[in-house]
């Protein structure tokens, strides 16, 4: 299948450069000196959000979703330049104002980067299904997981191979430049072998009414709101586990050069279940797996509140395991629900809201998190693991009821003529 082979390229390339944007932010706040690490996560947060809602979506329409990732991708090598660069520079102003620029490209790159995929990935499943004459929900699952394996699996082979590399003796410089190198290669490569499946600024009236709009053509939706408990979740437990129980308890308990081998372990647990996923969303649908979801988070919360973290040692490891089986689940199979739920012209809008969704609890949890205590950190999660399902359920029947409003539609325009 030529759509499917593409969709492997793509998703490797992309991938390459996306694992560099996690190995990096992993290592920000060691390579910056004193709060300036913090500051710039907090402008990358705050310009992911903003650009998500306002330009996300337009600016992917007008390019075209595999121009618009490759911008992206762009975008990121540009902080992942100054970030090297910063790493070898004395603490003066000129050097603030480099890690500052490098953090609003970043922001801008999230939001671009992560709707432009969603949507090229929406139209290589419609694609497919239009050629092989089925459905476009028995195709999507299968293209959502593709993404997802090579997506987290590559990111966890980054995430130690820099590792190793410290382990080597390697400076934290020439890790930050041998991963930037690979960001661009990958960059290159997308560039190069990707087919373009619409043309800039392509499509109907109502496609470019919706770019119009961005983000906000969906606000009046219920369905855009009720799928998105699993990704505040995934957001608020990236957060979690990458900023707070790295700094606060594997550093400590284990060592600070442990903290990228754990961090590594969720994307590897993300990537190995793909494949069941896939064949449960098959078997069982995919909302059974969306839903899934909330028995880990619910784990993962009440582990939160009754163990002593702060003796855990390597059962730290436990944690990570149950964030990665999350983030497998939202990576792969929420997608596949969201392109689902909203084709075109409302998929560039709904996945800008799933990107604009998911960076607003990942700043949440980044600004509030080492404020609050365990417990409430813990209520969060299991607020928001209980909400999951209903509210799958309840999209789910706008869904149907919205397919038997526009059958009825058109069966009354053809009995009108």
């Amino acid at each position: 299948d030529r759509l499917l082979r593409n969709f492997h390229r793509v998703s490797v390339c992309m991938s390459f450069n996306a694992a560099v944007s996690n190995l990096h932010f992993a290592y920000i706040t060691v390579v910056y000196p004193g709060r300036l690490g913090f500051n710039c996560n907090s402008v990358v947060f705050t310009v992911w959000t903003l650009s998500s809602l306002l330009i996300a979506s337009p600016l992917t329409t007008r390019l075209g979703s595999k121009h618009a990732i490759v911008l992206g991708m762009a975008l990121y090598c540009v902080q992942y330049v100054a970030t090297t660069i910063c790493s070898a520079m004395p603490d003066t102003w000129y050097m603030h104002a480099l890690a500052y620029l490098g953090a609003t490209s970043c922001g801008l790159a999230c939001s671009l980067y992560y709707t432009a995929e969603g949507v090229y990935f929406a139209q290589s499943a419609r694609r497919a299904a239009h050629a092989m004459g089925v459905s476009v929900e028995s195709r999507s699952a299968a293209f959502a997981s593709v993404f997802g394996f090579w997506f987290l699996g590559i990111e966890c082979a980054v995430k130690l191979g820099g590792f190793l590399l410290q382990a080597a003796g390697a400076g934290m410089t020439l890790v930050l430049v041998v991963s930037d190198a690979i960001a661009i290669a990958a960059t290159v490569a997308t560039a190069a072998v990707a087919l373009a499946l619409h043309e800039a600024g392509a499509g109907p009236p109502g496609v470019c009414q919706a770019a119009r709009e961005g983000a906000l053509a969906l606000w009046p939706d219920a369905r855009i709101w009720l799928l998105s408990f699993l990704t505040l979740a995934s957001g608020f437990a990236l957060s979690f586990t990458n900023g707070f129980m790295n700094s606060q308890y594997v550093a400590p308990q284990l060592g600070g050069k442990y903290v990228a081998l754990l961090s590594a372990l969720p994307s590897l647990v993300g990537a190995l279940v793909q494949h069941l996923l896939k064949v449960s969303a098959a078997e069982v649908g995919k909302g059974y797996v969306m839903t899934s979801a909330t028995v880990v988070l619910l784990v993962f919360a009440g582990l939160l509140s009754f163990l002593d973290m702060q003796g855990l040692g390597w059962w730290l490891a436990v944690f990570y395991v149950l964030f990665g089986l999350v983030q497998g689940i939202w990576v792969g199979t929420n997608k596949a629900v969201l392109a689902d739920h909203f084709p075109d012209p409302m998929t560039g809008s709904a996945f800008a809201n799933m990107t604009m969704q998911f960076a607003f609890a990942a700043s949440i949890a980044f600004f509030t998190v080492t404020r609050m205590p365990l417990a409430a950190v813990s209520s969060v999660f299991a607020g928001l693991a209980l909400l999951i399902g209903p509210g799958y359920c309840a999209a789910r029947r706008l869904q149907r009821q919205s397919a038997k409003d526009a059958s009825d539609d058109t069966q009354s325009d053809s009995q009108s003529e």
